[in-house]
């Protein structure tokens, strides 16, 4: 008796190929839905599919993905674009050599930014010839340790030099050495063959320089080319810029357009909001206002003690036109970046600092979401209109918190009824909500940098958030939520915040981490992100900071996508950014879905979603570009900070383990940096991973996350923006000034077979040698 196996219907094969028909789905993809078992079944599906393409119900573009008819002309760039990802990531792609590990390991990314959370560690194969700064093509495959990758290398990319800026260390009889101002190339060796005539260059002066030569093996030559400042002091925001490669100067007509723009003069259909006394509340420092809110009571039959609350939101939408010379300009940004006393803005001032901010006591266009929630915080319904505002009092978290603590102001008084209270009542609703669905509360006070007139750091400080901060938040968040379920709802293109669930192998060094301060992690059949908030909240509170940071680093990379997986963080099923389209383009995206959707006053269509699918990952890039780059200036200004506190004590606790050291903070958290393992002269000090700590092989005496620590500052380097910690009473001086320029290494010849260092007294007669080591490259 032959067996026919039971094969879909066809109207649900076309159903399943037209949901992703964005992507395209592959054989296997339709296999695993329809759950196709057997060699015999696999056939029989095999023929009906091919039937179905000859018949013209379903298309194959390439050799591999299935999309439907009616779509085949719209996505053949974007299918083209996912066969060309998935050849990359599954195998083969395109690498940037990024530095040197204490292990002589060369490390690699991918050049996709989008690809790096996938490969978090790609170790450079040692027969690859490619130095630090190269781009290859490799081939990438997965080692036996868990998240770990081999590159091999096929080829290199060849790429224009860029212009490499760096500090110039200056020598008399030898040619002057150039120290590049990024960490990526700490490690390469770079010289001046001449310093130009007539440019004034002194020891320390920070230059420009282009690569004149360059040779395998080799110091690479450089030629200065602009001398930038005399001393790396004071040049943190230029070196954060140049190495990172942020757009940081407005193109003549987006500054023309940003100038032309009139405030609006004529409010059509919009919701006229002037008479709500809605304020913004804001940092002390801040001069972009992009959201005002306001509260009232709110019941029904049914629900009692809720509350209507408005979040307004300021209105780029009627001044940036898409495709303007402001819109490209904007999108190329993606967003606004923040240094210490210094702002990158996505828009011309004109916009982000005047016409687009909502300005107390001005009229200002803006979009509103209105938001109906009851005394639990639940989000029960709401609506978007086209609203013009009068922002009745611009006011600070201070003075907003010292109001609630009963220290209420001139401004304020007259405020504290109709507006604060009610903002108030709303957030402890709110907050009802988030503890209701476990959404990760770290709270951990940010670092603040004091700045002078002079731009130097007078001080650094650890704020604590407090309400003010947190109701700002809370509605935010919220506002957000609606925005992402209206356009979920309508079936409108949504650019999504998404936050994956933690990796596998995340989750067990989180396990291990927790362990070592007393609380175990019960995942059960899975994770939640109350779980995780439940073991937050069983930590000591003196060692909450420090676990804090263990467990953001536990978290997957939060991203933009056009395909909704919900948020693990915030424990939302949906989230989008909608609340601040003067400082991040997604969010000016989102406005504009809205605008459309609803057929909001002035609204006309926008771009198709795969269009901003390309848009998404564009702004994921440019996200974290800034992110990196403020990381890189405050590591900077926090090692010239401290570099007037070198040789000082501290007591410290411990945030990282590694194998070559210990990452601990001082200062109550303010600053952070390395004690290298090499440094504890007492002992031979091993990381033993599993067990989550660092012990001496002869004395067991050990080190874990969370234990304090006695350390001296012995080097704050402005070069790199590191700070380097050893044992308190250490002796041994500052690293860096033991640091020699193209040592060359012994040959093998010079010796001893038993691995001492030859002896000066007696010269190598080259014989006896060992076997030549196949990997070993000499350095000059």
């Amino acid at each position: 008796m032959s067996y026919t196996p039971e094969l879909p219907n066809i109207e649900d094969i076309i159903k399943f190929v037209t949901k992703y028909n964005f992507k395209g789905v592959t054989k296997k993809d339709l296999t695993d839905k329809f759950r196709i078992k057997g060699q015999e079944g696999r056939r029989e599906f095999k023929q009906q599919i091919r039937d179905m393409v000859d018949g013209g119900q379903i298309t194959i573009h390439g050799k591999r993905y299935y999309l439907p008819v009616t779509e085949e002309k719209a996505v053949a760039k974007e299918a083209k674009q996912h066969t060309q990802n998935e050849a990359q990531s599954s195998d083969m792609m395109h690498l940037n050599v990024i530095r040197l590990t204490d292990d002589g390991e060369l490390l690699c990314e991918p050049v996709n930014a989008n690809l790096k959370d996938d490969f978090p560690l790609i170790v450079l194969d040692k027969k690859a010839k490619a130095e630090i700064g190269d781009t290859i093509n490799a081939h990438v495959k997965p080692t036996e340790i868990e998240g770990e990758f081999l590159a091999t290398e096929i080829k290199k990319i060849d790429k224009e030099e860029p212009t490499l800026l760096g500090m110039v260390k200056l020598r008399p009889h030898s040619p002057s050495v150039f120290m590049p101002l990024a960490k990526s190339l700490a490690m390469q060796d770079f010289i001046i063959p001449a310093i130009p005539k007539g440019m004034k260059i002194q020891d320390g002066s920070v230059v420009l320089v282009d690569v004149i030569n360059k040779k395998y093996g080799q110091p690479i030559e450089v030629a200065i080319k602009e001398l930038i400042s005399d001393d790396i002091r004071g040049t943190e925001v230029a070196v954060g810029i140049h190495n990172h490669q942020l757009p940081h100067v407005f193109p003549a007509d987006v500054l023309r357009e940003a100038t032309d723009l009139k405030p609006i003069s004529s409010y059509g259909e919009r919701e006229d909001l002037r008479h709500i006394p809605i304020v913004t509340i804001d940092g002390e420092d801040a001069k972009d206002f992009d959201d005002a809110v306001w509260a009232e009571n709110w019941e029904t039959d049914k629900i009692k003690g809720g509350f209507h609350m408005i979040v307004a939101i300021a209105d780029v939408a009627h001044y940036v036109r898409e495709h303007s010379p402001l819109d490209k300009e904007g999108f190329l940004r993606g967003n606004s970046v923040y240094f210490p006393g210094h702002v990158i803005p996505m828009l011309p001032e004109e916009l982000s600092n005047n016409l687009c901010s909502l300005r107390p006591k001005e009229d200002r266009p803006t979009l509103v979401a209105h938001m109906y929630i009851d005394a639990q915080g639940k989000l029960h319904k709401y609506h978007f209109t086209r609203a013009v505002i009068f922002s009745h009092a611009r006011l600070t978290y201070d003075q907003v918190q010292k109001a609630l603590d009963g220290d209420i102001d001139e401004t304020i008084a007259p405020l504290m009824d109709s507006t604060i209270r009610p903002l108030f009542s709303v957030y402890k609703a709110l907050v009802r909500n988030r503890k209701k669905r476990g959404a990760l509360d770290f709270d951990m006070p940010e670092t603040t940098f004091i700045m002078d007139d002079s731009g130097k750091v007078a001080a650094l400080e650890k704020r604590d958030r407090h309400d003010a901060h947190r109701l700002i938040e809370e509605m935010m968040i919220m506002a957000n939520v609606a925005a992402a379920s209206e356009l979920q709802k309508r079936g409108a293109p949504c650019m999504y915040r998404i936050h994956p669930a933690p990796s596998d192998t995340k989750l067990e060094n989180l396990q291990l981490a927790l362990k070592d301060f007393g609380v175990k992690l019960n995942m059960g059949s899975s994770l939640t992100p109350a779980m995780i908030q439940g073991a937050i909240e069983r930590i000591k509170e003196e060692d909450k900071a420090n676990i804090g940071m263990v467990i953001l680093r536990s978290q997957e990379q939060a991203r933009y996508d056009m395909d909704n997986i919900g948020h693990f963080g915030l424990a939302l099923e949906r989230y989008a950014h909608f609340t601040s389209p003067i400082r991040r383009y997604s969010d000016l995206i989102v406005h504009r879905s809205l605008i459309t959707a609803l057929k909001l006053d002035g609204y006309k269509d926008i771009e198709k979603p795969i269009r901003l699918a390309e848009k998404a990952d564009h702004l994921c890039i440019t996200e974290r570009r800034a992110q990196k780059a403020e990381w890189d200036v405050r590591d900077r200004l926090t090692a010239r900070f401290y570099s007037e506190k070198l040789e000082q004590p501290f007591r410290a606790k411990i945030t990282t383990l590694t194998k070559f050291g210990m990452f601990i903070s001082v200062d109550g958290g303010v600053a952070e940096g390395l004690l290298p393992l090499r440094l504890m002269g007492d002992d031979h000090y091993i990381f033993n991973e599993k067990a989550g700590k660092i012990y001496g092989k002869r004395t067991n005496v050990s080190y874990k996350l969370g234990d304090e620590i006695s350390v001296t500052l012995i080097e704050a380097d402005l070069v790199t923006g590191r700070l380097t910690f050893a044992p308190e009473g250490y002796k041994g001086g500052n690293p860096s000034q033991e640091r020699k320029h193209f040592k060359k290494r012994p040959s093998f010849a010079g010796r001893k077979e038993d691995g001492a260092k030859p002896s000066a007294d007696k010269p190598n007669d080259g014989g006896n040698k060992p076997p030549k080591r196949k990997h070993f490259k000499r350095r000059k």
